[in-house]
């Protein structure tokens, strides 16, 4: 058995609000109870959050914050200043946004095999993440390339999301400041399904194999690799994405324990009352939720 798991990448979008309960129930019976919600432009989060308070514990960064011009229009904000992005964050935080989402590059392209542009100059995003510190608000960061990876886990960021192409140079920096690791690899799998192609389908591929050796060299390193579905988009479904995740961590080489740990949301205590799992290695087999006492069910702590 294990407590309930976190889903430390997914999104929520305007259309999904109609159906909330739904995605709910979805990610409950997945043993998902808390998630990180890695924003949209409409800031859907913050009104999903309020509406299932009591289903899902919904940490919440409301829009990302993205550089004018460049990738990031449709789950946030784009600024043009670091003032603006200063801005941004302080209307955030008094909506109740739980962290900052900053995007520092953009995105895999698997037609070409290329990353697309985005990200701020290495000097405006130490001063945005700087503010959102002094905002008693820690930074998660979308970043692919090794640059903007590194420019990112330097202005002091306390989550890399994706990651892909990542040098172990840096890997060996994010190891030495504590910064963790989603690397949302069966997202860049499902790539395949909106880009048919043989061209296609083998730069994916090559991103897949590349975040796995990256998935397994973090863990070498001892930098902590946390499971993110990336899920919203229709071709990445919630909870069946978390879970393909862990079973491409365990592809990765990373051991059933080590993925449980850094899926599990919580630590369980003797006598304590926990919503929680029994699973057969990877594969949910019973949800346990509303606070039952394992003792009363007989169940033995792991």
């Amino acid at each position: 058995i294990t407590p309930c798991f976190c889903d430390y990448h997914l999104h929520f979008f305007s259309n999904s609000l109609k159906e909330l309960k739904s995605i709910a129930g979805i990610l409950r019976s997945s043993g998902i109870t808390t998630v990180f919600e890695g924003g949209h432009k409409d800031a859907a989060a913050l009104k999903t959050k309020e509406q299932l308070h009591d289903l899902l514990n919904i940490k919440a960064s409301g829009c990302a914050i993205y550089k004018k011009g460049s990738y990031g229009q449709y789950i946030g904000k784009g600024v043009k200043s670091v003032q603006e992005a200063k801005v941004l964050i302080d209307l955030l935080k008094g909506k109740g946004t739980d962290y900052v989402k900053i995007v520092n590059s953009g995105i895999f392209q698997p037609e070409t095999g290329q990353i697309t542009p985005g990200g701020f100059e290495a000097g405006e995003l130490e001063e945005i993440v700087h503010h959102a510190r002094n905002n008693d608000l820690k930074t998660a960061c979308h970043a692919n390339g090794d640059r903007a990876v590194r420019e990112a886990v330097e202005a002091g960021v306390s989550d890399i999301i994706h990651g892909l192409h990542v040098s172990e140079d840096t890997l060996y920096m994010m190891a030495d400041q504590g910064t963790s690791l989603i690397p949302t690899v069966h997202a860049f799998e499902s790539l395949k399904a909106i880009a048919p192609g043989r061209e296609a389908a083998l730069y994916t591929n090559q991103a897949v194999d590349s975040q796995l050796n990256t998935i397994s060299k973090a863990a070498d390193l001892e930098v902590r690799v946390l499971p993110g579905s990336d899920s919203g988009p229709p071709f990445i479904r919630y909870g069946e994405a978390f879970i393909e995740e862990l079973k491409l961590f365990r592809k990765a080489g990373l051991s059933t324990e080590t993925i449980v740990q850094s899926a599990a949301g919580e630590f369980f205590t003797p006598g304590m009352k926990a919503d929680f799992i029994v699973m057969e290695e990877l594969e949910t087999y019973k949800v346990f939720l509303d606070g039952i006492c394992l003792k009363e069910k007989g169940l033995k702590l792991p």
